[in-house]
């Protein structure tokens, strides 16, 4: 499974028929181009062809304010390139660590084509030894949920604070339902160059409840294999699937999640670290890197950590200190298994450190098994 994961490349997967925009185009112009065509991503080119950047629909969604007048080049960002040769672990790699679904793929400076979460879920698809592996082993449990009652910045602040796409809709602790971000969008967007692409606090003057958004649940059970995780995705054309337990939600599983499964195999020397989803002074920054570094330092003499992944959020009223209420979730791969946590608290450091511990205590567990079954006598 690993030498088949690694000789994929991005020209293996690419889509050739991109569909760009430029910088002087209006941003509502690129928006419903977007929609028309059911892409999240639009890469931003010159007159030959060469790449400026790249437009993010959820990005705009999710985090700015802007008419649908503004110039691409105003809300564009410029993106990793990579080439028709790159591996795809390192395409995997570097759609994790820069938290984008799509890159623009370059050659002797021009593009050539895309490579999406999409392409490497359908890579991954036909590799018999991905298509083995438990749901269980990388599924994000405990996902956060909505409730059908609840409005459409309800949901909006919850996928701002944790980077979700989707969000399962529960009520009385029965999975109802999915709300995504282009259905919440689709009330909040009007691509003319007078509306508001984004009313960021206020969603609209009547923000609709999520049970009018919401779409009927596509789901997975907690004993399946990715196989049918993934055929399921691509027949659904979905990109998150809720995992259950008989009637009970356990956990989800994203295209995010398979992704992360793939950039696993990437050969590293180093410990990836990387801390999203908020933005704090230089030296809180430095505090929660040390503490990170401590759990690598003590996991290291029993475990090889490869990647670990820190997303904190922030809501609620500030506390007395001046600051609101965080949620820290943390995600681990190491000896190809991935350990996740989930703490909060009104003290952001004290939170990461009470999640960290719940990690190595995951991790301890798992090498005390895996040492207890290499000593089990064999018949």
């Amino acid at each position: 499974m690993e030498d088949k994961i690694r000789v994929g490349t991005s020209e293996d997967v690419m889509t050739v028929d991109v569909i760009t925009g430029n910088e002087d185009e209006p941003l509502a112009s690129i928006v419903g181009r977007m929609g028309a065509k059911d892409i999240s991503q639009v890469p931003i080119v010159d007159e030959k062809n060469r790449v400026r950047g790249m437009v993010d629909y959820h990005v705009l969604v999710k985090h700015r304010r802007h008419q649908g007048g503004t110039k691409a080049k105003h809300v564009m960002f410029v993106p990793p390139d990579v080439e028709p040769s790159t591996p795809l672990v390192e395409v995997a790699d570097h759609l994790i660590q820069h938290e984008l679904r799509a890159l623009p793929v370059v050659e002797k400076g021009r593009l050539v084509g895309i490579v999406s979460r999409t392409d490497l879920v359908n890579f991954a698809s036909r590799i018999a030894g991905v298509r083995t592996v438990p749901v269980a082993e990388i599924m994000t449990p405990e996902p956060k949920t909505v409730s059908p009652d609840d409005d459409i910045a309800a949901a909006l602040a919850v996928i701002k604070r944790l980077d979700e796409r989707n969000l399962p809709v529960v009520e009385d602790d029965l999975l109802v339902g999915v709300v995504g971000v282009k259905d919440i969008s689709s009330a909040l967007i009007r691509p003319t160059e007078r509306s508001p692409i984004l009313s960021k606090g206020k969603e609209s003057k009547m923000s609709p409840q999520i049970k009018g958004l919401m779409n009927p649940p596509i789901t997975v059970a907690e004993g399946a294999n990715l196989g049918t995780v993934m055929d399921r995705m691509i027949e659904s054309d979905v990109s998150m699937l809720p995992v259950m337990r008989k009637e009970t939600l356990v956990g989800v599983i994203t295209h995010y999640d398979l992704v992360e499964f793939v950039a696993r195999y990437r050969e590293r020397e180093e410990v990836l670290v990387q801390i999203t989803g908020i933005e704090a002074e230089p030296e809180i920054y430095d505090a929660m890197y040390e503490i990170i570094g401590r759990l690598i330092e003590r996991i290291s003499s029993f475990s090889r950590p490869e990647t670990i992944i820190t997303h904190i959020g922030e809501h609620g009223n500030p506390s007395e200190e001046g600051h609101g209420f965080y949620e820290v979730r943390v995600r681990l791969n190491a000896e190809r298994t991935l350990f996740t946590a989930f703490r909060s608290g009104w003290n952001l450091l004290v939170a990461l450190d009470e999640c960290l511990e719940a990690i190595e205590t995951q991790v301890r567990k798992d090498h005390d098994k895996r040492e207890a079954d290499n000593h089990r006598p064999r018949r």
